[in-house]
């Protein structure tokens, strides 16, 4: 089943992109409806993951190494694609909560990104193995999301 959902997902996110891309701003408003579902399936996997990890929610070996492998996974897809110049909040109001400051020289939003894919597979190698094991794994994975949502995203569209 998780697989088919991987499938699917990939599927229309792919679709999304490759069936719009006609026109600039067709493209643009695809990158952008790309980029939110795929954050969107990250934050599926996410969430539960930091839950357990504080113990807000009850830790289930299985479940959570099923949500950090996709997490992993997720992370290992290039999103180079959803990202034109030009698709943030303030070119493309109520679309999408991308901060400006993504695309500018001195970003260090790649390198956030390379740090979530470290979070990933540091919660992915630890989170079947004890809520013990996976607490410090779940910290910095929160602690990765929240610095970039911090610089880079506004609160609200």
């Amino acid at each position: 089943m998780k697989k088919f959902i991987l499938f699917a997902f990939t599927t229309g996110l792919l679709s999304a992109v490759v069936t719009s891309s006609f026109t600039a701003e067709a493209s643009d408003e695809a990158a952008v409806k790309a980029r939110r579902g795929y954050f969107a399936a990250m934050s599926f996997s996410a969430t539960p993951l930091m839950l357990m990890g504080t113990g807000k929610v009850q830790y289930n070996a299985e479940k959570a190494q099923g949500l950090a492998n996709n997490l992993k996974l997720f992370t290992e897809i290039s999103i180079q694609g959803m990202w034109p110049k030009g698709t943030d909040a303030s070119a493309l109001k109520g679309q999408t909560r991308a901060k400006a400051e993504i695309w500018a020289a001195d970003s260090n939003f790649r390198y956030l990104l390379t740090d979530l894919r470290r979070a990933a597979a540091e919660i992915a190698s630890v989170a079947g193995k004890g809520k013990d094991n996976m607490e410090r794994a779940a910290y910095n994975l929160a602690r990765t999301c929240s610095e970039c949502h911090r610089r880079y995203r506004n609160r609200h569209f």
